[in-house]
């Protein structure tokens, strides 16, 4: 028998037999499957990445402070920005950027609060 292993939205393993529960805005598996995380509003979440002073194309992960799942991913443009729009604006977020090359430390934003 060949055990095969399934992935979320955004790349995660989710091991066999694991319930897993996908929507438009992200992946919840295990305990945080009957989860009710209403994170869709009208609010909006941006900022730049850089390597120092210079922008750079990164990709950028929004997590739900509220048990640090990842409900969102995107990649930032050519100057650095991006943005997360179609937030609940009472929710409070963090964002996050890694260097590929392991040369800067991440690049992290706390308690972002959509406007």
């Amino acid at each position: 028998m060949t055990v095969s292993h399934s992935s979320d939205p955004i790349g995660r393993l989710i091991p066999p037999g694991q319930p897993a529960v996908f929507s438009a805005r992200g992946c919840f598996s295990g305990a945080q499957r009957n989860a009710v995380i209403e994170i869709d509003g009208d609010g909006t979440i941006g900022d730049n990445v850089y390597e120092g002073l210079t922008p750079v194309v990164r990709k950028v992960w929004l997590l739900d402070k509220r048990n640090l799942s990842v409900v969102r991913t995107t990649v930032s443009a050519q100057d650095g920005s991006y943005a997360f729009t179609g937030l609940n604006k009472s929710l409070k977020f963090c964002a996050i950027s890694f260097d590929p090359n392991l040369v800067y430390n991440d690049a992290s934003a706390d308690n972002l609060t959509p406007e």
